[in-house]
């Protein structure tokens, strides 16, 4: 099965005979981990530079998502100074 993303991404979800490996995290685990206030995760995520994937009125974001952003900012950080 496969799930589209805001910024036309697909993601495939695995089939019945091919489980999904992917981690997917909660807004609040995401603000734990990067230190920041869950609005600020909401506001990334409605900006489009967090994608995210619904599930019902819940957001959730996939490791690999979580490691693009991580290293977007870490290059935008070394490109300012």
């Amino acid at each position: 099965m496969t799930v589209n993303l805001r910024n036309d991404e697909k993601v495939h979800m695995g089939t019945d005979s091919e489980p999904l490996n992917e981690r997917f995290y909660s807004v609040q685990q995401i603000a734990d981990k990067l230190n920041i206030h869950f609005r600020t995760v909401y506001n990334l995520i409605y900006s489009g530079q967090l994608p995210s994937i619904r599930v019902g009125r819940v957001h959730r974001i996939s490791q690999d998502h979580l490691n693009a952003f991580c290293f977007q900012q870490e290059q935008a950080e070394l490109f300012r100074r």
